[in-house]
């Protein structure tokens, strides 16, 4: 979501050159994560980003892969929140797979912390969600 364009003003997740990457972007000031294995095995994965003020992170299964110190935050606008798709305007990027959990939460967790609640339903969706069409 956010204003597409503008440096630190977009926060998106999405895969980065096929299923053994991961991409926490701001435009222009991206982190990435090169993986060993693919996340595209069949096999559920738990994926998570954080921010705490100062660093984001990207995690894996619970492991830290990337990190990156950051600041300058300033994505005003959520009216464009999406799961399953990134991009604007017609440039759209969809996500092709299955999302069973979401959750958002309003600090860093640290990977204890989400280990602890990640079969703690806070918001479910129940069945697994195929992404393949606009967000309304």
């Amino acid at each position: 979501w956010g204003d597409y364009g503008s440096k630190n003003s977009v926060n998106a997740l999405r895969f980065a050159s096929g299923p053994k990457g991961l991409s926490q972007y701001w435009w222009e000031n991206d982190i990435d994560a090169d993986l060993h294995s693919s996340l595209a095995d069949g096999k559920y994965h738990h994926v998570a980003t954080t921010w705490d003020g100062t660093t984001r992170r990207i995690f894996v299964d619970f492991v830290q892969v990337a990190e990156a110190p950051s600041s300058g935050y300033k994505a005003t606008s959520k009216d464009n929140f999406c799961v399953g798709k990134t991009g604007d305007d017609g440039d759209n990027e969809y996500f092709k797979g299955k999302i069973r959990d979401l959750k958002i939460w309003k600090v860093a967790k640290t990977p204890e912390e989400m280990q602890g609640d990640a079969f703690v339903p806070v918001f479910h969706m129940p069945g697994e969600h195929s992404f393949s069409h606009e967000c309304a």
